[in-house]
C-alpha cells in the first residue's frame, strides 16, 4: 500500500466503517472477522482499505494493517466525500 500512495478516491460508509477501492491486490493474510474501534484493514475481495471507526464489524474476512490513534473523528465523513491517503513524516 505504501508504494501506491498517494491514494485517493469517494468514501462509502457502512454502519461505523469507512471503506473504498485502492489499486493494490492482495490475498487473505492472517485475515479475521473481528476488528476493534480504530483498527485500519483491507478488504481483498473489493480491494479495498477499511477504516473501523466505531463498533462496526466487517462483511468479511479482512487483514489487519494499522490502527488509528483518534478514531472518532472518522464519524463525520459522509457517503462520496473525498478520502486522501498519503505518507506523513513526523519531523
Amino acid at each position: 500500500i505504501l508504494d501506491k500512495l498517494p491514494i485517493e478516491n469517494h468514501a462509502r460508509v457502512w454502519k461505523e466503517e469507512i471503506y473504498f477501492e485502492i489499486p493494490v491486490n492482495v490475498d487473505d493474510e492472517n485475515s479475521t472477522t473481528f476488528v476493534k474501534k480504530g483498527d485500519i484493514a483491507y478488504y481483498p475481495p473489493m480491494n479495498a482499505f477499511c477504516i473501523f471507526f466505531g463498533n462496526s464489524q466487517p462483511i468479511g474476512p479482512v487483514n489487519l494493517i494499522g490502527k488509528l490513534n483518534k478514531p472518532d473523528m472518522f464519524s463525520l465523513v459522509k457517503n462520496r466525500d473525498t478520502i486522501r491517503l498519503e505518507l506523513y513524516e513526523d519531523e
